[in-house]
């Protein structure tokens, strides 16, 4: 392990706020002409601790130890540092979402930017970004190998920003209706499914997993980090105590599953009439006629059918990776998530 590894607590306990800290005292500490610890507390240490701090799912990091295991590295010490930066990568995500998205609550708070003022929020969210690269820059791995896993990392931010900007001008109400499924599925590949993606393919590489292990596990990254996606869209219309989120989605005019599957519900004239009632939301009508009219267009099954996709997702894994704790585990991190949607 490397100097900075060693410094850290073990994993069970290791926080993304703890890897987050860790960084930015070590820059500090480097700093011939250290400030006060209170500049760095105003500055990055007060908005990181309180984002990293609130409770998230934090799958995306156990991905990345399943992901390890399975390669048959579960005698080996994994860096503890790998799977904090798929945390510190999507916290920094969040932050930034939040902001274009001008959303008001993340798990359960207010958005950071509503804290700290856009500057400061957006400051700390892109920290974040480049905080993820060092972790996987700071792990005691073969040059080659690090080369690899900083630029998977680099092309999996590449495409969350090419779907994020897919996510942020397409709207809704200006879509045909054979062009809803296209975009939606795009976005969530590039904005959502790649980060999971990325972290089945760090734990695995990193562990010096075969091509084609690697492959398998990334294509069932892909797969449950789109399935998540549709189960958080159908949440904001179905779930009674995340109706903020779906209607700032209907607010924005944002095209999400709810939409694919209402447009598989429905007649071509009752979806038209669904798109007329989105354009007035977008224009500042309330959300709430146009929520309950979606839900009542779903088809009864919306979430089973999710589940279904994860449970073909998981068998299919398991038809190209033997029987382990490994997989065991991403079995239980998909049982765990269906739990807590909708």
């Amino acid at each position: 392990m490397t100097t900075l590894q060693s410094q850290v607590s073990p994993l069970a306990e290791f926080t993304a706020a703890d890897a987050a800290e860790m960084l930015v005292r070590a820059v500090v500490a480097a700093d011939p002409d250290t400030l006060s610890e209170r500049h760095w507390q105003n500055a990055l240490l007060a908005p990181l601790r309180d984002f990293l701090s609130r409770p998230g799912r934090e799958f995306r990091g156990a991905i990345v130890e399943s992901a390890w295991t399975i390669a048959g590295r579960e005698l080996c010490e994994m860096p503890e540092t790998l799977p904090m930066a798929l945390e510190l990568l999507h916290a920094g995500s969040l932050i930034i979402d939040d902001i274009q998205d001008e959303s008001e609550m993340r798990r359960g708070q207010p958005a950071l930017h509503h804290i700290y003022g856009t500057p400061v929020a957006l400051n700390t969210g892109n920290w974040l970004y480049f905080a993820a690269s060092t972790l996987i820059d700071d792990i005691d791995v073969p040059g080659e190998l690090k080369l690899v896993l900083l630029r998977r990392l680099r092309w999996a931010v590449l495409r969350c920003h090419q779907g994020q900007a897919l996510d942020l001008t397409a709207r809704i109400s200006t879509l045909a209706p054979e062009e809803v499924r296209p975009i939606v599925s795009a976005t969530t590949v590039l904005k959502t499914a790649s980060l999971v993606e990325l972290a089945a393919g760090l734990g695995a590489t990193a562990a010096g997993a075969p091509a084609k292990l690697v492959a398998s596990l990334e294509r069932f990254g892909q797969q449950l980090g789109t399935a998540l996606q549709t189960l958080d869209d159908l949440s904001g219309i179905l779930n009674a105590q995340r109706t903020h989120k779906g209607e700032e989605d209907l607010r924005g005019g944002r095209p999400t599953w709810v939409w694919v599957l209402a447009a598989q519900n429905c007649s071509q004239s009752e979806f038209s009439k669904l798109l007329a009632m989105s354009a007035k939301v977008e224009s500042g009508a309330c959300a709430t006629a146009l929520r309950d009219s979606l839900r009542g267009h779903l088809p009864a099954d919306a979430k089973s059918q999710v589940c279904r996709q994860l449970t073909d997702a998981y068998q299919t894994l398991c038809t190209d990776v033997p029987p382990s704790a490994g997989r065991d585990a991403l079995q239980t991190i998909i049982q765990r998530l269906e739990k807590s949607y909708v």
